[in-house]
């Protein structure tokens, strides 16, 4: 195998796309997606069972603000262009396990002796909401169903009998925004299912501003070694080993750690029951990242887990207007221009809102956020002051 041009495909990405605007976790989730979707069904991490790196992330931001779009762009030229299998952009469920069946292909393992089949394809969705509809059960409960790479999945139609798909393999990634993923995740979907097995990756703002971002000689050629090497790293096949280094840090996060929840109560408690699986898919993906040896060392071990909890840190924004609470949207939304103003009007804050609530509304919200100790309100003689409590317990709900 001819050696590698870069040291490390995922260092390197980020370098490429510095000259940017999105945020750093929204570009380097859409390059670990990148990675993903060529190594397909092709390899395994072998336990008691095999874990294949497929992932599910969803990018979410406010609308046009976070360049989530932008972020996944260079991604998708990348896959484009190496041929890899791509679902359509829009479709219905009947169309997808369509287009699914029929990426059914053959593979030699990395022995060169034995024969394989895997049927996989990457979701790759500027608009999340646009592709898996509104709160539709069925499309997300097969979503639930595959991304556990089951070695048949049976689908039974009404004209065509039975689709029966050989070693299902679907990778994903989406972007949407907080009140699009309320939307179409019905109350039964949130909690379990779908979002246990998703990465929701939260940035309410972009990373820089970039008024001309033109690419440089520098990154022409930065981006013809990626593309070289992501073609190399696409032939990879069979088990990967793990060192004694990766055992042991593993070992000690899972029985330590790990066994602390990171999410109590809310849309993502179930998320702690998966979390392991996600970061073992990540411990793949760091080391084709950096190596062909097919190796997962202590060092991947510790890149997967800084990854996750740099997202874990931020995940819960993506569901800050899920609740009960009719106005838990708006007042989640009010609670972000509190913190990220630190100090306000309002008068402001029922100019920013009047389309949502009315005077009365916002005068709940601010009393209920004085009574969490969320901010305090000021009466003075150009009307009441909002200001930001800026407490440690705060600091985590931006």
């Amino acid at each position: 195998m001819a050696e590698r041009k870069l040291a490390n495909w995922l260092e390197s990405y980020m370098e490429y796309t510095e000259n940017s605007e999105p945020a750093y976790l929204f570009r380097k989730w859409s390059a670990v997606s990148v990675l993903a979707a060529v190594l397909r069904r092709k390899c395994y991490m072998p336990i008691l069972y095999n874990v294949y790196p497929n992932m599910y992330i969803a990018l979410v931001g406010p609308p046009g603000a976070s360049r989530k779009g932008t972020a996944m762009e260079p991604g998708l030229r990348l896959l484009r262009r190496l041929g890899i299998k791509l679902a359509a952009d829009a479709t219905t469920r009947e169309a997808l396990i369509r287009e699914l069946s029929e990426t059914t292909e053959m593979y030699i393992d990395g022995t060169g002796k034995k024969a394989g089949m895997h049927s996989s394809i990457t979701i790759y969705s500027k608009e999340l909401a646009v592709f898996l509809g509104f709160k539709n059960p069925m499309l997300l409960a097969d979503l639930c169903d595959w991304f556990d790479c089951n070695e048949r999945w049976k689908n039974q139609t009404k004209n065509c009998g039975v689709e029966d798909i050989i070693n299902v393999w679907v990778n994903l990634i989406g972007a949407t925004t907080p009140d699009l993923l309320q939307s179409m995740l019905p109350p039964d979907v949130v909690g379990g299912g779908l979002t246990s097995r998703t990465i929701f990756v939260f940035e309410a703002t972009k990373g820089k501003v970039v008024p001309l971002p033109f690419p440089t000689s520098k990154e022409l050629k930065l981006l013809e070694d990626l593309y070289s090497d992501l073609e190399q790293i696409s032939t990879t096949t069979g088990a990967f080993a793990v060192t004694r280094s990766w055992t042991d840090s593993y070992v000690m996060w899972y029985t330590g750690p790990a066994q602390i929840p990171v999410f109590r109560s809310g849309p993502l408690q179930y998320y702690n029951d998966r979390r392991q699986i996600h970061l073992m898919k990540l411990c793949i993906i760091m080391c084709v990242s950096r190596t062909d040896s097919m190796v997962i060392d202590g060092c991947d071990f510790d890149s997967a887990l800084k990854l996750l909890q740099e997202t874990e840190a931020k995940m819960h924004h993506a569901f800050g207007g899920f609740g009960k609470n009719k106005e838990a949207d708006v007042q989640f939304r009010i609670m972000q221009t509190i913190g990220i103003n630190k100090k306000t009007t309002v008068a402001d804050l029922m100019r920013y809102y009047h389309q949502d609530i009315d005077k009365d509304t916002l005068a709940s919200i601010l009393y209920t956020l004085e009574q969490m100790k969320f901010c305090t309100l000021k009466a003075t003689d150009v009307g009441t002051i909002v200001e930001f409590i800026s407490s440690t317990e705060n600091l985590k709900t931006l």
